[in-house]
């Protein structure tokens, strides 16, 4: 059964993750889960996003039932409950939503780390709630920030999708792709939003690209990709029928 790509988007605050993704979707058949105050602002700049117009979205911000507050409001949208039917969801951003619960399981919760209590409990969370969009038929796009590479006695541990707990390994091997969004810069060398993606540099940020869609500084364009990939997967599924 066909299901369209999955997207995680990662990058240093401000550089353009979210503003990609209005340009990307269509407002009308969209549902946003913002996890960070203004995480939409950029839907309000006509550059940006000329016709002004707001998908539908919520705001969660309460760290004390942030995955009850999305586990939910996923539910309503995949039950049709939502102010119209929708094709695409964008949790913006998944490292919010899961330094929140870490906050609440080991601070309120009393999980305690250090004996990997809390990184499990976290997992579980969060992982459900993935598990639930990843098996639906939405295209399903969530932002993270960006963690650096650590060189710890000479073992490099790569840098990626900034998330607490042992997420970041298996939230990376869920989605389609994992795309890193940086600074580059033209032919003329006037700066410019690109995405990284380098089997190569795998050891230093850790990218992924299911479709064999994007190439390392290709111009940081959702739409574009996820144009792309939709082919690729939608060719399979009429090549498999």
């Amino acid at each position: 059964m066909f299901k369209p790509p999955t997207l995680l988007l990662c990058g240093p605050a401000g550089i353009g993750k979210s503003a990609s993704i209005v340009k990307a979707l269509n407002p009308d058949t969209t549902f946003w889960i913002c996890t960070e105050r203004g995480a939409l602002l950029p839907a309000k700049n006509k550059e940006i996003n000329p016709s002004g117009k707001l998908p539908d979205y919520v705001e969660i911000l309460d760290y004390t039932s942030a995955c009850e507050q999305v586990a939910a409001v996923i539910k309503n949208v995949l039950d049709g409950k939502g102010k119209r039917a929708y094709n695409a969801i964008v949790i913006d951003t998944l490292s919010a939503l899961a330094d929140m619960e870490y906050t609440r399981i080991r601070k309120v919760e009393g999980f305690r780390k250090e004996f990997g209590d809390a990184n499990k409990e976290l997992g579980m969370r969060v992982n459900s709630i993935l598990w639930k969009l990843l098996d639906s038929n939405l295209l399903v796009v969530c932002t993270a920030h960006e963690k650096e590479p650590m060189n710890i006695n000479g073992k490099i541990t790569p840098g990626g999708p900034k998330l607490p707990g042992d997420l970041s390994k298996s939230v990376f091997s869920m989605f389609d792709l994992v795309l890193r969004c940086d600074l580059g810069a033209d032919a003329k060398g006037n700066a410019k939003r690109v995405i990284r993606h380098s089997p190569l540099a795998i050891k230093t940020f850790q990218t992924k690209d299911r479709f064999g869609v994007v190439k390392d500084g290709d111009d940081l364009d959702v739409k574009d990709v996820l144009t792309k990939a939709m082919q690729i997967a939608t060719q399979g599924e009429t090549n498999d029928g």
